[in-house]
């Protein structure tokens, strides 16, 4: 092999790891958009009056009653779709929920597509055991009892899954804040891979998702406060 031949093997490698660092990289973003459906459940106060909805997964339904409306949905990252019903009129409607969990953006349609007007809403508040309205405390989880730690600068440490008979949690948590919603990587023994939590607005429970190393959607990964932590 002369050394312009060398040079030109180089290159290739030097390429070809490049591109698999790009593939992991995309991987990794992927893992983070996958399945993810911000939380629209709570008691909504409206342009149409108090609103109560209800959500499972990414599936909602709720009601208006000062104008006697239901609706039914789907939530797709920060945006729920979904169709009003109104006595004999039906129509089309659009919500898109704060990074913060505490407001909406929205309109409605007629049911011959014409745009009928906005429709916004504010989280009504309520009463909840984490006087904090945080991640930081004890929750029960889909994976067990979870301990939460967040410092100062949004950066988050935990551990979940605590065995009774070892008195000790089986796997850690290390991730960051960005508004009611924590991000990170999660670890055990036999593998590890990425999270996404989901505060509600009064911090007495959190919708989650998890995925594995290679960005594949694990499922869901949700949690109930227990008890304040201080540290």
């Amino acid at each position: 092999m002369n050394r312009r031949q060398g040079k030109a093997r180089q290159g290739c490698r030097l390429l070809l790891a490049v591109g698999m660092a790009l593939v992991v990289l995309s991987a990794g973003r992927a893992a983070h958009a996958q399945g993810f459906a911000a939380y629209f459940g709570g008691t909504w106060n409206t342009s149409y009056g108090r609103m109560t909805i209800a959500q499972e997964g990414n599936y909602v339904q709720g009601s208006y009653p000062e104008y006697g409306g239901t609706f039914t949905g789907q939530v797709s990252g920060y945006v729920l779709t979904g169709v009003w019903a109104n006595g004999g009129d039906r129509g089309a409607l659009r919500f898109e929920i704060s990074t913060d969990g505490r407001t909406f953006a929205g309109y409605w349609l007629q049911s011959n597509g014409v745009f009928g007007n906005y429709w916004n809403g504010v989280l009504a508040t309520s009463g909840s055991g984490n006087t904090s309205a945080g991640f930081q405390g004890v929750w029960n989880t889909t994976f067990g009892r979870t301990l939460l730690i967040v410092g100062n600068n949004g950066a988050a440490t935990g551990q979940f899954n605590y065995n009774e008979s070892q008195s000790r949690y089986l796997g850690a948590l290390s991730g960051q804040l960005y508004g009611n919603t924590m991000e990170g990587y999660w670890q055990t023994s036999t593998g590890w891979g990425y999270f996404r939590f989901i505060l509600s607005f009064d911090g007495s429970y959190f919708q989650g998702y998890w995925w594995d190393s290679n960005g594949n959607y694990g499922g869901v990964w949700n949690g109930e406060f227990v008890a304040t932590v201080y540290v």
